[in-house]
């Protein structure tokens, strides 16, 4: 606590002339949802997370970088006791900067420093220290290149994406492309990341190249997007080779790799269609390693959402009126035929306000038991159907 205290009033001390030159936004959201009991929890579930977030940017002027600094305040009521658990925060960061209160309990809370970071710009050169957004890949279901903080498929908010503490350095060569470092800190040597980077535009095509350690991974990954008419193809994959098998909550595979292929078109009727197949190696083969699957580091790092290993994935947009939008999520398990349908409807409330409305029907064989034992018979068969509504507020 100390050590997270001191580090945010060093950064403070400094930046005392940007912080009055920052501007200041913000969101305030409210996540209600209802869970169906499942095999595993007979009990329905039921949460509402409400959270309010305060984001701070300053620009950089001669000498003073530029700052950013973003706070946010979670609270979390859940029935029954002990069904959700706050967020966990500890990936790729070094310093501790949550402090969660009556953690477990009926209703509890946490605060976190999500943004503190620093950026130097020069004309074709950014130097980035701090806890900052990193992202990777360009597939919009689910990117095997997006390797540092990634979106499950299935996530609900995917607007701000996580903090992590790092220090990048990008080199800008003209409209041609990107050279980039990232260094990624973790509270232990093994969980840090440093990963080189290179993106290239030619005509309608962008290429990126991505090597370098992964939490002790060594990995290799290269993406294509492009246009053909108007078909939008997207294309990546990532191997890796790890150093951390055989343990319960390490990797399962010494080798393997995540391959996906996105296609995405729109059509005359103002409909958006994206489709995409993927490979998860770091899946298994059959609903009996579904279990081991769940405890890995892939699963647990955010690596792969998914315990399987081919799928297809599906999202349709459309624009019923101005203020009425239509989408849905669809993502199938090719081996075991079970299958996730999300169809949400969002209502613009105002210019700085939205409404979804939202229900995830799942279809599969259940979970069974063997000898006292339950065996998942399927990815989504096993799980109970959940739905509820999700208000953002911006300012």
């Amino acid at each position: 606590m100390k050590s997270a205290l001191a580090t945010v009033f060093v950064f403070l001390t400094l930046l005392t002339p940007a912080v009055r030159a920052a501007e200041v936004s913000g969101h305030l959201k409210s996540l209600n949802q209802y869970q169906q009991g499942s095999f595993l929890n007979q009990e329905d579930v039921r949460f509402s997370a409400e959270s309010i977030r305060l984001d701070l940017h300053s620009s950089g002027q001669r000498a003073v970088p530029a700052l950013e600094l973003s706070v946010e305040q979670f609270l979390l009521y859940q029935h029954p006791q002990q069904s959700i658990k706050l967020p966990d925060r500890d990936n790729n960061r070094i310093v501790d900067l949550a402090w969660d209160f009556r953690s477990g309990q009926i209703v509890s809370g946490q605060t976190q420093l999500d943004r503190l970071n620093l950026q130097w710009q020069w004309d074709d050169k950014s130097v980035t220290v701090g806890r900052q957004a990193v992202g990777f890949g360009r597939i919009s279901l689910f990117s095997p290149l997006d390797v540092i903080a990634p979106f499950a498929p299935t996530a609900i908010d995917t607007e701000v994406r996580p903090g992590i503490d790092a220090l990048r350095i990008q080199y800008f060569f003209d409209i041609v492309g990107e050279l980039g470092t990232t260094l990624v800190f973790g509270d232990s040597v093994d969980k840090g990341s440093v990963l080189a980077s290179l993106v290239l535009n030619q005509g309608e095509k962008d290429w990126l190249i991505i090597g370098g350690y992964l939490r002790d991974r060594l990995m290799l990954g290269a993406g294509l997007a492009g246009q053909i008419g108007g078909l939008g193809l997207t294309a990546e994959w990532a191997s890796y080779q790890s150093s951390n098998t055989g343990s319960l909550q390490g990797d399962v595979h010494e080798d393997f790799t995540l391959f996906g292929i996105e296609l995405e078109y729109r059509l005359p009727i103002d409909l958006a269609v994206q489709l995409q197949y993927l490979y998860n190696g770091a899946g298994s083969k059959s609903p009996s390693g579904y279990p081991r699957i769940a405890e890995s580091a892939p699963y647990q790092e955010g690596m792969s959402y998914l315990y399987g290993r081919h799928y297809l994935l599906s999202g349709l947009t459309s624009n019923l009126t101005p203020l009425i939008d239509l989408s849905t999520l669809v993502i199938i398990n090719l081996k075991d035929h079970s299958w996730l349908f999300r169809p949400v409807v969002v209502l613009s409330l105002a210019n700085n306000a939205e409404l979804d409305i939202f229900w995830d029907v799942l279809t599969g064989e259940g979970t069974h038991e063997e000898m006292g034992l339950p065996v998942p018979g399927s990815e989504f068969g096993s799980g109970g159907e959940s739905g509820g509504f999700f208000l953002k507020f911006y300012f």
